[in-house]
């Protein structure tokens, strides 16, 4: 791993994200844990989900990720950026449709991530609400790699 690239992207996304909050914390946390909760991530991977909420939440593009990065981060980057077009669970299928485990595991990671996340502060029906859509989605992307690991053995 290059970890001085890693560093220079966690400056980055602080200052992508700067002013926003994931609960009570400075948003560029978050992407530091799905990054860290990646068991074995190969760079590219690590490197994607540390960028992953870029796109959607920032006016940063996919053009400028594949210019600062590589178009591989790019293109995980783009598929785990949401499709406003389309529903949660649809988003979740175009990144299991899409066949790239690197953009499963990230998602994946997010989702344990969001799933263990405080939601203390919300109306206990739309916790309950987020926490079953992150395990059902969890639990899709886990047997997608999970099918995926077997074709390729």
């Amino acid at each position: 791993m290059n970890y001085d690239l890693i560093s220079e992207t966690i400056a980055f996304i602080q200052t992508a994200h700067e002013g926003q909050l994931y609960g009570e914390l400075p948003y560029f946390l978050h992407p530091i844990k799905v990054a860290n909760n990646i068991l074995n991530a190969t760079e590219n991977e690590y490197l994607a989900a540390l960028l992953h909420d870029v796109v959607e939440d920032t006016d940063y593009t996919v053009s400028d990720i594949a210019e600062g990065w590589n178009t591989e981060v790019a293109d995980i980057v783009a598929l785990l950026t949401k499709d406003d077009s389309l529903s949660y669970e649809d988003n979740i299928s175009r990144i299991i449709d899409s066949g790239n485990v690197s953009a499963m595991l990230v998602k994946y990671s997010d989702n344990q991530i969001n799933q263990r996340s405080d939601k203390s502060a919300m109306k206990p029906a739309r916790a309950e609400r987020l926490n079953n859509q992150y395990e059902i989605s969890s639990n899709r992307l886990f047997t997608a790699l999970v099918a995926n690991k077997t074709e390729t053995e």
